[in-house]
């Protein structure tokens, strides 16, 4: 079964035989959305065409930075786990 993150459309695939009974609370790991998603009683399985559909999505979603900008972030994310530790 496949799900989308109703914010920026992230799409995650959930294995048949893991897919819940009854509505839970999801989290985006991209964007950080929370939302509660619904199943259905029978889960459809994913089909090839789907799968080539979430490739599109997730790649269309995909920012692209300058070098000068990856470097800011590098540095940020460099300085925020040397204060977290």
């Amino acid at each position: 079964m496949e799900i989308f993150c109703p914010t920026c459309r992230e799409g995650y695939r959930i294995p048949t035989a893991h897919v819940p009974k009854t509505a839970r609370m999801v989290v985006c790991n991209s964007c950080g959305t929370a939302w509660k998603q619904f199943f259905d009683k029978q889960p459809k399985p994913v089909s090839r065409m789907s799968e080539s559909k979430v490739f599109e999505i997730m790649s269309v979603r995909r920012p692209t930075y300058s070098k000068v900008v990856l470097k800011i972030l590098r540095e940020e994310a460099a300085l925020e786990a040397k204060l977290r530790t």
